[in-house]
């Protein structure tokens, strides 16, 4: 399990006993709203083009219409990436296989939380397995008892999160062409 949580803490340093650290984790409480650098994402192999048009929503999302003209790519995908630090999850919002017209929507994950976690200065995977739960992460069982998170599972998307959208029309045999345009959220 990789990943990071940006939240106020205390730290309590316990003499000749095991430190304490305090957490607050609270979901956001304004609506997000988002940003997005270019409105128009396009791919183009030769004649065949590839072409996202991203209109944002009143949810804090955005919709897109992904259309697909010619028969050079396998297919044509449009991601949201989030990054923070050293953490990088790619979301598929959707994709269009062939030529053809598909829209698509996305919005934020928020969830409703208001949690004070209390651990000793080294946590034991079960505890952030038990957490993730909580949160609603799919844990699978593995060996030693220790589980694993069925793909990437994000707790809550904010401003201190960066995000980008990719196009990425797909050639085959790994080729492929892709355009992006960068995302914000903000309060």
């Amino acid at each position: 399990m990789t990943g990071e949580i940006f939240t106020p803490a205390i730290h309590l340093d316990v003499p000749w006993g095991r430190d304490i650290w305090l957490f607050l984790l609270r979901s956001p409480w304004y609506p997000l709203k988002l940003k997005i650098e270019k409105t128009d994402l396009s791919v183009t192999h030769g004649a065949d083009t590839g072409i996202a048009s991203i209109y944002a929503s009143g949810d804090g999302g955005f919709s897109a219409r992904v259309s697909v003209s010619g028969t050079g790519f396998k297919k044509v995908s449009l991601f949201m990436r989030r990054t923070i630090g050293s953490f990088v999850s790619d979301e598929l919002v959707g994709e269009v296989v062939g030529s053809g017209t598909q829209d698509f929507n996305w919005k934020p994950i928020v969830r409703t939380f208001d949690l004070l976690l209390v651990t000793h200065g080294e946590m034991a995977e079960s505890q952030l397995e038990n957490i993730a739960r909580g949160f609603g992460a799919s844990i699978t069982s593995a060996f030693l008892n220790w589980g694993s998170l069925a793909g990437d599972f994000i707790f809550c998307d904010g401003p201190l999160m960066g995000y980008s959208l990719h196009l990425k029309g797909d050639r085959g045999f790994l080729e492929h062409v892709e355009d992006t345009s960068g995302v914000t959220l903000t309060w």
